[in-house]
């Protein structure tokens, strides 16, 4: 059996947790993968609120850092893992992405990525449009 975290390393790369996660031949192996590495990412949490359950941040990172690899790998990881590509979903579904899919997908995601940050500075601006009013109310009060 396939252990997450054989030697107890308190610090791993990504790339030693997917290596072992390769390994694996069978869901069984993979759900107790799966658990143990969750139960890793809880601990490392120190306690702090996870925006995602430790479960679904694994099912996604392997389903991103999987499509760097060949289709076969994607594949099985998908398929052990109950996992799919972030970006190209499931191989299984929707067939491995040609470069122009590949392409446009990455353009799609690159104006979100701006769009959302341009929303972000307009927010910041606004909110310390807001605070120096208040500081500029406060000086004339002091003024008088």
């Amino acid at each position: 059996m396939i252990k997450f975290n054989p030697e107890g390393k308190d610090e791993l790369s990504f790339h030693e947790i997917f290596e072992q996660a390769l390994k694996i031949n069978t869901k069984e192996e993979a759900d107790v993968y799966l658990d143990e590495y969750s139960k890793w990412i809880r601990l490392r949490s120190f306690g702090k609120e996870l925006v995602k359950e430790p479960e679904d941040i694994v099912r996604e990172n392997f389903g991103y850092y999987a499509g760097y690899y060949s289709h076969d790998v994607r594949r099985k990881i998908e398929g052990l893992f109950e996992c799919e590509h972030p970006i190209f979903g499931s191989i299984e579904k929707n067939g491995p992405p040609t470069m122009q899919q590949a392409f446009a997908l990455g353009l799609e995601m690159g104006a979100k990525i701006r769009e959302e940050k341009a929303r972000a500075a307009i927010e910041e601006s606004f909110l310390t449009g807001l605070n120096a009013g208040d500081k500029n109310e406060e000086n004339n009060q002091n003024k008088k």
